[in-house]
């Protein structure tokens, strides 16, 4: 059997594999150990130095403690010293996890760290998203076409969670058999729930403000993948409306364009044709950088933030309020 260390640093964005990894680290400890008593702790909500005397006792009805130190990061200043003191001699009851969504911690902090059990779980690559998806419709009796795939890809989280947790909600709303089509993922997200990413386009495409901020609060609240689904999303659509234009400027009949960027949904067609009209092509550019940003700052902060990061994003782009100050 695995020996246990008292100290575990889990960095990156991909959170599915970090929480199995801690999940069996919990395995192992409870074979190794018996009873454990699990706390968590947010790095950027409070000083380690509060944190230390959980490390040095165990709780009443456990014989080890578990800790997780979440945006380890955030460790800074005076904690510095003292988690390089603890490190030095960490304590024997106790087991503590740091995680980061972050690949890279202050160099005084991981150079210690690094002499205990240290990996980087980096997001999935394309292949490996595909492979996730393909072989969970496969077990379930289903099947998709490649565009269909390139579509579902664009319009879900990255990360290895979020992935299962969309499929899963794929199969449930397809019957065994069925080959899902393009036409079928847009079905999908714009009925199987009450706010999606396609909702919320519609409203953007109207320029209308407080219905895109009420969708947008909705959606947040009812997604358990987080904003990085959403922002994945509205970038598939505003690149859609960004090449509807150029073709549409090049002499394109703008039905021959929806057909050749592979927009063929009655209610997809409908919104794209209308952000075209509602938006320049120098508003979509800039609403297309204002995502991306967006996406980045996303990555930086942590995710009690990440509804009003998306939010301003939102306002600036109905608005386009950084075109109005240029």
């Amino acid at each position: 059997m695995a020996k246990i260390s008292p100290i575990y640093t889990l960095l990156g964005p991909e959170t599915g594999q970090k929480k199995e990894k801690i999940e069996e680290i919990k395995l192992i400890l409870k074979k190794q150990k018996g009873p454990i008593e699990t706390e968590h702790f947010y790095a950027d909500e409070i000083s380690f130095s509060e944190i230390l005397p959980k490390l040095e006792t165990t709780g009443l009805f456990s014989a080890h403690n578990l800790i997780i130190i979440e945006n380890a990061d955030s460790i800074t200043g005076k904690d510095v010293s003292l988690l390089s003191s603890y490190l030095d001699t960490p304590g024997k009851q106790t087991t503590v996890i740091f995680l980061s969504e972050k690949t890279k911690l202050g160099t005084g902090i991981e150079k210690k760290l690094k002499k205990y059990p240290f990996e980087i779980f980096w997001e999935l690559g394309e292949s490996n998203r595909i492979s996730i998806i393909q072989k969970i419709l496969r077990d379930n009796g289903l099947k998709i076409d490649r565009e269909a795939l390139e579509l579902f890809l664009e319009l879900i989280a990255p990360q290895s969670e979020q992935i299962k947790e969309e499929c899963s909600r794929l199969t449930s709303f397809f019957p065994k058999g069925h080959n899902i089509t393009e036409k079928d993922i847009e079905r999908f997200l714009y009925h199987s729930r009450e706010e999606t990413i396609f909702s919320l386009f519609s409203f953007i495409a109207a320029r209308d403000l407080n219905k895109t901020l009420e969708s947008a609060k909705t959606l947040t609240n009812q997604s358990t993948s987080g904003v990085y689904q959403i922002t994945g999303g509205l970038l598939w659509q505003l690149r859609k409306v960004l090449a509807i234009k150029k073709m549409t400027a090049r002499g394109y009949h703008r039905d021959d364009a929806l057909l050749k960027c592979g927009i063929r949904g009655i209610s997809l067609k409908k919104d794209i044709l209308n952000a075209d009209k509602n938006y320049s092509t120098k508003e979509i550019k800039q609403a297309i950088s204002l995502v991306i940003s967006c996406d980045k700052k996303l990555r930086l902060y942590r995710k009690e933030l990440h509804e009003n990061i998306f939010l301003q994003t939102l306002y600036k782009i109905i608005t386009h309020e950084s075109l109005k100050i240029r």
